[in-house]
Parts: structure tokens; C-alpha cells; sequence
């Protein structure tokens, strides 16, 4: 099971302002993205398992990572809607144009789409298996989105994500919303009722 890292000012909380981030012991932590920073900062506290859908998958708002969960994948990184639209020294970077979904990691340096896709989305089809019979088996789970690029999210969009992400697997789901702002140093946490956590603070992606 996994705890995450307590807020700086934690200790200095009693009993009843302690947040479940401080009292719950999660059996399963899993990324939303917003792209693999926030794959990478799990691994790097030991809060990663597993290899799920998001994880190394930039592009695509919160919310349509979030219906993508809610209906099964639908249409998810289908090839006909891969487009190549860059290049990086390890490999080429292609797009779902439906979804908006960047793909860095999955494809080589000059690979033929029609040739590398198969054994592509085979390995999303088990993250994705994964984290449905993951988050079905267990009781404590919690969804981490680490906004980067300042996506401003409403308190009733993401209220209405943790219902509904509930709802679907029938347990309570509790959800870790990082905001970006650059703006201030300062750093906001608020609790939005018993599961979930948003957090507005100045993120540093490099």
C-alpha cells in the first residue's frame, strides 16, 4: 500500500485538519497525466506499480482523459487517426487528431505506422485492462493529475469527476488535483468534500 508525501505544514495539523493525503494508506496511486511528469514523480516516491494508460501520453484535456475512462476507451489511439507531428532523437511523435493525445515514447525513429501500431496498441490494451481489473480488485485508490501547462479546471468539473468516476467502478474514488500557476509561488490546498484534493501552486517541469 502507499502513502504519499505529507504537505510541508502537516505536522503542524491536528487530528481533524489532517487531509485523507496525510490518513490513507491507497492501495493502488494512478496518473492522469497531464503528461509522464507526473508518472515520473510517482515512480520517484515509490507510488507507481504499474504501467497504466496515461502514464507517457501528453495532449488531451483532463476531461476527455476522464471520459475516455468513463466509456471504456472508445475510439482510443485508433491508427486511422495517428498523425506523425514531430520528431525527438529516441523516436517520432504521433497525435491522436480525435482525442488530442501525444504519443512520444511508443514509436522508433522512421518506423512505418502500419508496421509498429500492432504491437503499440497491444501495449496500451493491457495498461488499459490493467487499470480497470486494478481499480475494480482494490478498495483504497487514488487518480493524481499533474497539470503543467496552467489548464484551469473548475471546482465543479472536478467534483463532478470523482461522482461520476465512482459511480463507475462503485466505490469511492479519491482524486490529487495539481494545478500550474505561474503566477505565484504560493501554494493553495483546499479539500472539495471527504475525496478529493486541488492544490494550485507554481510547477517547475524542467
Amino acid at each position: 500500500m502507499f502513502t504519499p508525501p505529507s504537505p510541508p505544514h502537516a505536522a503542524n495539523r491536528n487530528a481533524a485538519e489532517r487531509s485523507f493525503l496525510e490518513t490513507t494508506r491507497f492501495d493502488r496511486v494512478i496518473s492522469l497525466g497531464e503528461n509522464c511528469g507526473c508518472a515520473n514523480y510517482l515512480r520517484a516516491f515509490y507510488l507507481r506499480d504499474a504501467a497504466y494508460p496515461f502514464d507517457w501520453l501528453g495532449g488531451a484535456a483532463f476531461k476527455r482523459r476522464v471520459e475516455l475512462i468513463l466509456n471504456d476507451f472508445l475510439g482510443f489511439l485508433e491508427k486511422d487517426n495517428l498523425e506523425k507531428v514531430g520528431t525527438h532523437e529516441n523516436g517520432d511523435i504521433y497525435k491522436d487528431k480525435n482525442i488530442g493525445l501525444i504519443s512520444p515514447h511508443d514509436f522508433s525513429k522512421g518506423a512505418i505506422l502500419d508496421r509498429a501500431y500492432p504491437e503499440v496498441i497491444k501495449k496500451y490494451q493491457r495498461r488499459i485492462k490493467r487499470l480497470y481489473s486494478t481499480v475494480n480488485e482494490v478498495k483504497y485508490v487514488l487518480f493524481v493529475w499533474w497539470g503543467f501547462t496552467g489548464e484551469n479546471i473548475s471546482d465543479e468539473d472536478i467534483i463532478d469527476t470523482q461522482e461520476r468516476l465512482s459511480r463507475k467502478f462503485n466505490k469511492n474514488i479519491y482524486l490529487l488535483i495539481i494545478q500550474n500557476n505561474n503566477a505565484s509561488d504560493k501554494i493553495e490546498e483546499r479539500c472539495l468534500g471527504k475525496f478529493i484534493i486541488k492544490i494550485i501552486a507554481h510547477i517547475n517541469n524542467g
